[in-house]
């Protein structure tokens, strides 16, 4: 029963996020100049990217966070915040949560499956 709880809630939280990153955030593509490693798996990534405001195209150079091995020079898919162009995230962060959630509603469905048992 328990995991069944614990599962439900990480569902929840994952899907949440990817809600999230849906509605406030765009894709778009941008180059790895650099990364700091965080914990684990985690690295920040510092990306330089174009967009075109107002008719005119402004470069952004910014820290995000990745999830995985970036590499120096190679162009990620990203997801830029629309309100505020600064904020950043690696676009393996939001697949992370995809295949965490979808992981964890499988561990629910099987759960349940062998409570009704």
């Amino acid at each position: 029963m328990e995991l069944i709880v614990a599962s439900l809630i990480i569902v929840f939280i994952c899907c949440g996020c990817i809600i999230y990153y849906k509605l406030e955030f765009f894709e778009w593509t941008a180059i790895c100049l650099d990364y700091r490693v965080g914990r684990s798996m985690a690295y920040h990534p510092e990306y330089v990217y174009e967009l075109v405001e107002n008719g005119e195209t402004v470069t952004y150079k910014n820290w995000g966070f990745a999830i995985g091995f970036p590499k120096k020079g190679k162009k990620y898919r990203v997801l830029i915040k629309k309100k505020d162009h600064n904020k950043i995230v690696g676009y393996s962060e939001y697949i992370a949560y995809q295949v965490v959630g979808t992981l964890m509603l499988f561990i629910f469905v099987l759960e349940i499956i062998c409570e009704m048992r």
